[in-house]
């Protein structure tokens, strides 16, 4: 596969090779056989050629174009129809919900450069609307469903191996998303080390709901399944979120042997899915359940597990993964023949950035994230560069066919990501961000550079703290929480927890409190220190990214310029008159004296602006 020159020229072939078999189908109800849409190889090379044609007379090879399209066949289409007119695919979510994804459209759109703007009949009025809300004059707007075919002659694009083919917009959980260059050979080389590392070909059935604008369901979900000729059974992300067992029920319908999900749908899964649904299950097909895209929780993992046996499914088929969309997608995954590795570790040494396992059953627990699959890894010391042994933590470099070029038109934040640099002069390696440690071969993910806290010399994780505040009261059970510390007048960092309660307790201030004070003992209690500001805001009140990352950063601005919608909220007094200068801040007692001011709020909005459910 990989002496292929693109995958427009492998998706081409597969016209021929596999004309008849399914190529995508779009189910909108998981149990409703009558919703299904279903595109076979043939149909599909049809369609992207009417796409291509209208592309080719309209734009030069290389330029980009804007893929705005809800759940369905479409994307899949208009992405294929980029690949055959040699135009660069850039996947964002269509901007019709709250104002961050609007904004997040705009600043692609013109990061990018776009030269237009693809979707489909259904959203074309509201996407044209926003094209000229956003003052993108100039720029193409097109109904792909709507293109009539021509008599003008196609012809597979001559495309170097190393040619770019979209635009991996990365999720801003972080900092403001950046366009990853993904070009033909890193998604082939993925596809070929997934065939050897995963067992998986054109027979294979992959299957899920994962939104293909994100680098999990377009690599693995969509592009993955094509490049190997095989089928790609999706249905909407909404059907998920609204109905967990409409997932399980699409798996077991069409015997779908791949699917991967972020950690938080095996979460909600075992939690939310009923016995009755579950004795309705038949998941003995499902060889691969791939986790990734956040922390993964050995709870959890166990907890799926033990829910589902009943339908057939079996632990080993849980496989961890690793990966970032500057790396494609996959940099390290687990074997799919054995139960995932779990360790226990010395959560005292972990602080100190040693990665030491204990036998205690008392112990904190880490999942390993598997083996390098094909790709170098190492464990680096972010300040001196310098190649760490196994046990000690430290900032994952990486380096590969998989990882991407770059940045698009970032010279400076290419050179600082891409141009990992050894302290033996050694380079080209990608800098992840992601502190871990390998231990025996495996890799471990113990958490964010940017996002860790050193609080009075320890260093610890937040996403460790927010797993377990949601576990302190039932108000909060499986419900999202952003940890992170804000610069106080002091000129010390003071740690900010918001989390996500049961909205019935809108109104009970007295049940609030008495929930925060849980949250401030607990913290004391077991990691010896207070937080200088707690809030409780409604579910979904937490902004995620698409693929479920707590977006940190954009929480702990949206703290800090006093934009959270919150039901309950107790600070410090010192954080209260620097953050919350306002004359309600003032009425609930903001003096010197006290111990903290309570700031409660009442609203029916009940959402972060912007918050990504």
């Amino acid at each position: 596969m990989s002496a292929q020159l693109s995958v427009a020229a492998v998706l081409h072939e597969h016209a021929a090779t596999y004309s008849n078999r399914p190529a995508l189908i779009y189910a909108a109800d998981a149990v409703n056989p009558t919703s299904d849409v279903s595109l076979s190889y043939r149909e599909l090379d049809r369609a992207a050629q009417r796409v291509a044609v209208w592309l080719r007379e309209r734009m030069s090879a290389g330029d980009r174009a804007l893929l705005l399209y809800p759940p369905g066949v479409g994307f899949g289409i208009a992405f294929a129809g980029c690949l055959y007119a040699d135009v660069i695919a850039v996947p964002v979510p269509v901007p019709t919900g709250p104002p961050q994804r609007d904004q997040l459209a705009q600043r692609v759109a013109r990061d990018a450069g776009v030269a237009a703007v693809l979707t489909e009949s259904a959203t074309l009025a509201a996407v044209a609307a926003w094209r000229d809300a956003a003052g993108l004059t100039g720029v193409a707007c097109v109904a792909t469903d709507a293109i009539e075919p021509t008599d003008a002659e196609w012809t597979v694009p001559d495309v170097a191996p190393t040619a770019p083919m979209m635009l991996q917009y990365t999720s801003g959980s972080t900092s403001d998303p950046k366009g990853v260059v993904i070009c033909h050979d890193n998604v082939l080389a993925q596809v070929a080390m997934s065939r050897r590392w995963m067992a998986v070909g054109e027979g294979t059935r992959f299957g899920g709901w994962l939104p293909m604008h994100h680098d999990m369901g377009l690599i693995v979900q969509l592009l993955q399944p094509l490049v190997l000729g095989a089928t790609s059974v999706f249905t909407s992300p909404f059907e998920f979120l609204k109905r967990p067992a409409r997932w399980l029920q699409l798996l077991d319908r069409f015997r779908v042997e791949v699917s991967l999900a972020p950690h938080f749908a095996y979460e909600v899964s075992a939690r939310q899915i009923t016995d009755a649904q579950v004795a309705t299950l038949d998941l003995r097909s499902w060889d691969v359940a791939g986790v990734g895209a956040e922390a993964v929780r050995a709870k959890t993992l166990r907890a799926f597990a033990e829910r589902f046996a009943p339908a057939g499914f079996r632990p080993e088929a849980l496989t961890i993964g690793y990966g970032l969309a500057e790396g494609t997608v996959y940099v390290a995954v687990g074997p799919r023949t054995t139960a995932p590795i779990v360790l226990s570790l010395d959560a005292e040494r972990l602080e100190r950035n040693e990665f030491v396992p204990v036998s205690s059953p008392t112990a904190s627990t880490i999942v390993s994230c598997g083996v390098p699959c094909e790709m170098e890894i190492l464990i680096v010391d972010p300040v001196t560069s310098a190649p760490l042994p196994d046990g000690q933590v430290g900032e994952v470099w990486v380096r590969g066919a998989g990882v991407a070029r770059g940045y698009w038109g970032a010279e400076k934040a290419t050179a600082e990501t891409f141009g990992g640099t050894l302290v033996t002069g050694e380079t080209g390696y990608l800098r992840t961000g992601d502190l871990g440690a390998m231990h025996d071969g495996e890799l471990y993910i113990t958490g964010r550079l940017k996002d860790l806290l050193i609080v009075r010399g320890r260093n610890l994780h937040p996403q460790d703290i927010e797993y377990e505040v949601r576990a302190l009261d039932s108000a909060l059970n499986a419900r999202n929480g952003a940890v992170f510390a804000v610069p106080g007048h002091d000129a010390h960092e003071h740690i900010v927890i918001v989390q996500e309660c049961a909205a019935d307790l809108a109104n009970d201030h007295g049940r609030l409190g008495g929930i925060v004070t849980v949250i401030r003992d607990w913290l004391a209690r077991e990691l010896g220190f207070r937080a200088a500001a707690v809030a409780l805001v409604r579910p979904g009140g937490v902004s995620r990214t698409p693929s479920g990352k707590v977006q940190r950063t954009l929480m702990r601005e949206l703290f800090m310029t006093a934009s959270l919608d919150v039901m309950y909220e107790d600070l410090d007094p010192d954080l209260g008159r620097q953050y919350r200068k306002d004359a309600e801040y003032e009425r609930n007692g903001g003096s010197a004296n006290a111990r903290s001011t309570t700031r409660v709020v009442k609203s029916p909005g009940g959402r972060v602006p912007g918050a990504a459910r």
